[in-house]
């Protein structure tokens, strides 16, 4: 009867009315570029192991916002290991000399955490739903994010016969692997999906990119763009002919999956809701024939929100697993399609990469981008200019779009709008600029590009025990100071 309860509570706050997500939706500050979107949303993912503080930082911000509509909290509700993270997880936490007589109550009190910052704290617990053998933690979930790359072609003119320089490579983290990976400009460009023939290398005979040609009914879609070689210019304003030697190649990987946990901070009590029993029954027969007495118990409850501003949803701050989508195997049209359409991008599928062919020196002003080549109306809505609304986020978008038949993936993507508990699986379609690495002239490889998305700007070889919750902090690499600046 406890289990029941329980599992209705969490499922009733984690399924009820999302209120501050909706009030920064209709009311939040609009953002007035693409770089700024979804600040707090990268800021928070991760959070707890991306800053030994990240726990601090987030309860006072936390209680500050619910402040604003006069409610004082007086519950957390954690997800499973978090307790760990806040009594033992750093020398800060349990080293006499960094926090005093308190570090050894933290050693002792191990992930028994009982209060935080003068307020009382729950862990959740996994449920044994319909008898699966399979606990689930409602407060975990697989959450995707995306980056892209581009990988510039060096090549200035037909040396040595060469259509493109093949030593042309960058340097990117693959999370499978838990290192960089080398991605040179000829694996990637034998992998460029905008080719009207998928099973092509990506070039036709004279070594000219098939590029897709839209047809008059797919130019009534918003996404759609006719894209020919020479439907695009060049940096240097001259048309681009589609051949190698002028293009460079846009790398997208945007089903990056891990195991994201939540937390809930709440005005506990009648205010926020109750939980509701019915008829209470009890049935007892005998079974003569195997001489047995048979119990039938019956039991109804309900948990009701009734005050959604008395709590406040912390989404995806603690990662407890990275499941797939981060290595750097190469996508074709059909795999993508393919893996899409039964759900299995980032799970099930053992490819990442998707490779696009531009005009070279037309790498995407902005930060983040959408493979479709727009955001989700959802998005655009924060903006405080519709005119973003027309803009291409990169040549040849519409080729891509209908490459991949995104048509079908369209109604499945993350928006803003999206719940905690959603019944149909999202697929990301955002990607944010990821950590780049180049060989230089002196043989040293050398950051040129920070990660601008959700997982910060420290990417390194062995992130990975961090992401997979093995009680470890990010470290600081102070990649900034790394780069060669001229």
């Amino acid at each position: 009867m406890h289990t029941t309860c329980y599992f209705g509570v969490i499922h009733a706050l984690l399924s009820g009315q999302n209120y501050y997500k909706e009030w920064h939706k209709k009311y939040g500050q609009q953002v007035m570029r693409a770089n700024d979107l979804m600040q707090a949303e990268r800021r928070r993912w991760a959070i707890i192991q991306k800053d030994k503080n990240g726990l601090y930082i987030l309860d006072a911000e936390l209680k500050h916002e619910l402040k604003k509509e006069g409610v004082i909290p007086n519950v957390w509700v954690w997800p499973d290991k978090m307790g760990i993270y806040a009594n033992m997880v750093g020398e800060h936490r349990t080293k006499f000399a960094e926090r005093g007589p308190q570090a050894n109550a933290n050693l002792e009190a191990g992930d028994q955490r009982t209060s935080f910052r003068g307020l009382p704290v729950f862990e959740s617990q996994s449920f044994d739903v319909d008898f699966t053998g399979e606990p689930i933690d409602l407060m975990i979930r697989n959450q995707q994010i995306g980056s892209f790359y581009v990988l510039d072609n060096a090549h200035e003119g037909g040396t040595e016969g060469k259509s493109f320089d093949e030593d042309a490579a960058k340097y990117i983290y693959s999370h499978d692997s838990d290192k960089f990976e080398k991605i040179t400009f000829k694996d990637a460009w034998s992998h460029i999906i905008n080719a009207s023939n998928p099973d092509a290398t990506g070039t036709q005979d004279d070594g000219r990119v098939a590029i897709f040609n839209v047809d008059d009914n797919a130019l009534n879609n918003v996404n759609a763009r006719a894209t020919v070689g020479t439907a695009y210019k060049m940096k240097d304003g001259s048309a681009w002919d589609g051949t190698a030697k002028n293009s460079d190649i846009l790398i997208l990987r945007p089903s990056q999956t891990f195991r994201m946990a939540s937390c809930i901070l709440a005005k506990g009590g009648n205010d926020l809701g109750s939980t509701y029993h019915g008829h209470h029954d009890f049935m007892l027969s005998d079974d003569v024939v195997r001489k047995v007495h048979v119990g039938h118990y019956t039991f109804y409850s309900k948990s009701v929100v009734k005050r959604p501003k008395n709590y406040i949803i912390v989404e995806n701050v603690f990662s407890q697993g990275y499941v797939g989508g981060g290595g750097v195997n190469w996508h074709d049209a059909s795999s993508f399609q393919g893996s899409a359409g039964d759900g299995s991008l980032g799970v099930g599928s053992d490819k990442s990469l998707i490779a696009i062919a531009i005009p070279k020196g037309s790498a995407p002003n902005s930060n983040v981008i959408d493979i479709t080549g727009r955001f989700a109306p959802s998005i655009y809505d924060t903006f405080k200019s519709n005119a973003q609304r027309i803009e291409e986020h990169y040549h040849g978008s519409g080729a891509v779009y209908n490459a991949l038949n995104m048509s079908t993936v369209d109604m499945y993507r993350s928006t803003h709008e999206d719940e905690y508990m959603t019944r149909v699986k999202r697929v990301n379609t955002v990607c944010w600029r990821g950590h780049e690495m180049v060989k230089n002239g002196k043989g040293e490889v050398k950051p040129v590009q920070l990660n601008t998305g959700h997982l910060g700007e420290n990417i390194y070889p062995g992130l990975r025990k961090v992401l997979d919750g093995e009680n470890s902090f990010v470290k600081d690499m102070d990649w900034a100071s790394k780069m060669d600046l001229v």
